[in-house]
């Protein structure tokens, strides 16, 4: 049995098999393959595969943004990317975490090395980025104006 590689948007709802009713648009072998978690920004859905390469599609009609592009950091990717203040944060298994500007096209800020494996999904939280690696939990944040605690 062979397993067509694709990606495809389907509406919710329905009852029984609504393939032919429910699937709003599908990609046929445009997907990368070792996938984590997509991440939904602005209408647009972020793919991040091992190796560092990223592809985004228009969730409402599924037309390609980029392919397969790199985003800088090689390594395998096991955490999902996050989304917070108008940034999506990739962080790769080697410690790398790449800062991804969220539009409509590919565009590295920055790229922070935490020395350390990392695997987990990073969390937000009160303006707070939360990094997770095999020892240490990061914080990042601005601090608080003074007054203002």
């Amino acid at each position: 049995l062979q397993t067509e590689a694709s990606i495809q948007a389907v509406r919710g709802g329905g009852k029984g098999d609504v393939t032919k009713t429910h699937v709003l648009w599908k990609l046929k072998n445009k997907a990368p393959d070792h996938l984590v978690s997509p991440l939904l920004v602005d209408g647009r859905l972020l793919l991040v595969k091992s190796g560092g390469l990223s592809s985004c599609f228009e969730a409402a009609r599924g037309k390609r943004l980029w392919l397969k592009e790199r985003i800088g950091n090689p390594g395998d990717h096991l955490a999902s990317p996050v989304s917070g203040d108008g940034k999506i944060y990739v962080t790769g298994e080697n410690g790398v975490v790449v800062v991804l500007a969220a539009g409509p096209e590919l565009k590295v800020l920055a790229k922070n090395d935490l020395a350390e494996t990392c695997i987990a999904t990073p969390a937000i939280a009160d303006g707070r980025l939360f990094i997770r690696t095999r020892t240490t939990l990061f914080c990042v944040g601005s601090s608080p104006e003074k007054g203002k605690e």
